[in-house]
């Protein structure tokens, strides 16, 4: 047997080195460049008989490294909503990124609001102004107007590493909403789309056509037919009110008109004493005269119109999209909840046989804030508000997501019953709105004028001329 000697230092730290190999290198480099936030790990010991001009039993001790990670610092970033169910549904999707995902990535999302009537004058400030009080921010219609204060989003989009999803789930005049001279600056989280709203337990088959809307309605007002169930067979929303303008455009748009559609603003402008146009507008003009639509619908919005189909007044009428689910509510509606049809607005036929439908779209939407001192964590918060998950529980807590993938779910379908009835509508009918930074002026100047003319204090081709000459000047400036 080989005679057992003591072990020098050197010779020690030599036979452990070719013993334990690369990884006892490593870790003694380790050790030696060893970062601040490096700690050894408790060491493992190792007997190993190394063979060279005597046998020596060398007992080594190696000491693995780990690496603590530093604390990650963490970056709040301010989400910006309105009140009401909008801001309820960010809400949920929020606190579900703060418990699961913010410690992942280190941004936290804290939500600002502000009252719903002063929103549009806070964000608008906060923005012209530069500030970097808000990282994203809740708009709608304004981003023709505010375009030079938000963050293009385009490049965001095209990098991979930043956005590993998709937009195509959304439907492209959705985003197209949000475009200014070719530039994305949001995102939709909220679609608005005219519709037809019927009682189907009375019409089985909904009018096609504008004529035969006409027709119906005129079937359905009991001044005209003693035996209808309904004492007026349309709603009109007449009120001087820019946003009952916009209901007309789609009718407009339904009859061949050009209504305010983005870039196509000026040729809106010259088609308004269109036959299109003069079509549509006498409509209303009719329906309030007869006494088609109720006589104090003259002053009718929103609510209003609502009111009168849930009391059963009337067999029709074109609404928002947002309507439906109160209307068929038992709670809410209990007369018509069950009898309420929905379908696309009544237009022209087209030579082909076809008929032309056309709906008005607008949208709410998030962007970022061009002044955020925090771009890059905004976008990886609005990269994950794109995702199906995040839009599909959005709409369960009430929001109403313009997704396809969405809207092809059941688990949709159960909270909202209107989305098979508006996938069709959305996928070929709908067209989105001017985001002209003159929009608000535009409709109060076309409303101004075409409310005069189903009031009867002008004639048709007089109110559509006048909104046309107002219309020329404010958009030469």
């Amino acid at each position: 047997m080989a005679e057992e000697k003591k072990v020098s230092r050197r010779a020690f730290i030599g036979a452990a080195a070719g013993v334990v190999g690369g990884l006892a290198v490593g870790s003694a480099i380790g050790w030696l460049a060893k970062p601040p936030e490096r700690v050894t790990a408790p060491g493992v010991t190792e007997t190993r008989t190394v063979t060279s001009t005597e046998t020596r039993i060398v007992t080594a001790t190696s000491y693995a490294t780990t690496t603590v990670p530093a604390p990650r610092k963490e970056v709040t970033v301010k989400v910006n909503w309105w009140p009401g169910p909008e801001s309820d549904a960010i809400s949920r999707v929020i606190d579900r990124w703060n418990k699961y995902l913010a410690p992942e990535t280190g941004i936290k999302a804290e939500l600002v609001l502000f009252g719903r009537e002063a929103h549009v004058d806070k964000i608008t400030s906060i923005l012209l102004a530069g500030s970097p009080e808000l990282d994203i921010v809740f708009e709608f219609y304004l981003v023709g107007k505010l375009a030079p204060y938000l963050e293009p989003l385009d490049d965001y989009f095209a990098d991979e590493s930043l956005y590993p999803y998709t937009l195509a789930d959304f439907y492209p005049v959705a985003l197209d909403a949000f475009k200014v001279d070719g530039k994305l600056y949001g995102i939709p989280t909220d679609v608005s789309v005219h519709v037809l709203i019927y009682r189907k337990d009375l019409i089985p088959k909904p009018p096609e056509t504008i004529d035969e809307m006409v027709e119906v309605a005129r079937r359905f007002t009991k001044k005209f037919n003693p035996d209808s169930p309904t004492e007026y067979g349309y709603i009109v929303s007449g009120k001087r009110l820019l946003f009952n303008a916009m209901l007309w455009e789609s009718l407009m748009a339904s009859a061949g008109g050009t209504p305010f559609e983005l870039g196509k603003e000026l040729k809106a402008v010259e088609d308004l004493t269109s036959p299109a146009a003069k079509k549509a507008l006498q409509v209303y003009v009719d329906f309030i005269k007869e006494g088609i639509s109720p006589p104090d619908s003259i002053t009718y919005e929103y609510p209003e119109a609502n009111a009168a189909f849930q009391a059963g007044k009337a067999a029709m009428y074109i609404q928002w999209n947002a309507a439906i689910g109160e209307l068929r509510d038992p709670n809410k509606s209990p007369l018509v909840w069950d009898k309420v049809g929905v379908a696309p607005i009544p237009g022209v036929k087209l030579p082909d046989g076809t008929v032309l439908h056309r709906s008005r779209t607008h949208y709410l939407g998030f962007s970022i804030n061009k002044a955020s001192l925090h771009k890059k964590e905004a976008f990886k918060l609005l990269a994950y508000l794109t995702t199906t998950r995040a839009m599909l529980d959005y709409l369960k807590f009430g929001g109403f997501p313009p997704m396809r993938s969405v809207f092809a779910m059941p688990e949709a379908h159960a909270v909202r019953t209107e989305i098979p009835e508006l996938m069709p509508i959305m996928e070929k009918y709908a067209y989105a709105a001017t985001t002209h930074p003159e929009v608000f002026t535009i409709y109060d100047i076309l409303v101004k004028h075409i409310s005069a003319a189903w009031a009867g204090e002008i004639g048709v081709d007089d109110a559509l001329k006048g909104a046309q000459e107002e219309l020329r000047t404010l958009l030469k400036k």
